[in-house]
């Protein structure tokens, strides 16, 4: 799944996933909380590459030598871009290869999420139900003592 990067009026920068590259907005609203600009896209990526260093996919080079940022490198075809990539110790990565990353990186964020709401809406029922956290709950019902937010459902 890409990536892409979009830059307000403002200056205000925001990133976003995309399930299909294909499917890339020409702009979007603005991630700031405040502001009500449109975003243009400034920048795309693909792939990721070995030591966290992205060094693109796909790029057009019909235009001349193309500067990759992650490579500090102007490249001017992909056999180019392979062979600096190859000299710096980073390897390009496939589309499908970026996408089965982003897919276990979601799922386990998932899975993550999933036992941190079980384990806050057991700690939540415990507070509730409890004999020990009496004085708690009397001490909330009082207003002097904060009240926990109620659990989100679980998926």
């Amino acid at each position: 799944m890409p990536i892409f990067a979009y830059l307000c009026s403002s200056g205000h920068s925001t990133e976003e996933v995309v399930l299909h590259h294909e499917e890339k907005p020409r702009s979007i609203q603005c991630g700031t909380e405040d502001c009500h600009e449109s975003a243009t896209p400034i920048l795309s990526w693909m792939g990721v590459a070995t030591r966290g260093r992205h060094i693109g996919t796909h790029e057009q080079y019909t235009q001349g030598p193309v500067y990759i940022e992650a490579l500090d490198a102007h490249v001017t075809s992909e056999k180019h871009r392979v062979e600096v990539a190859a000299r710096q110790g980073v390897r390009p990565v496939s589309v499908e290869e970026a996408s089965a990353a982003v897919d276990r990186a979601v799922r386990a964020r998932s899975v993550m999420d999933r036992k941190t709401a079980n384990d806050y809406a057991a700690y939540y029922d415990k507070v509730e139900n409890a004999p020990a956290f009496r004085d708690y709950r009397k001490a909330r019902d009082q207003d002097r003592a904060p009240t926990l937010p109620e659990p989100s459902p679980i998926d």
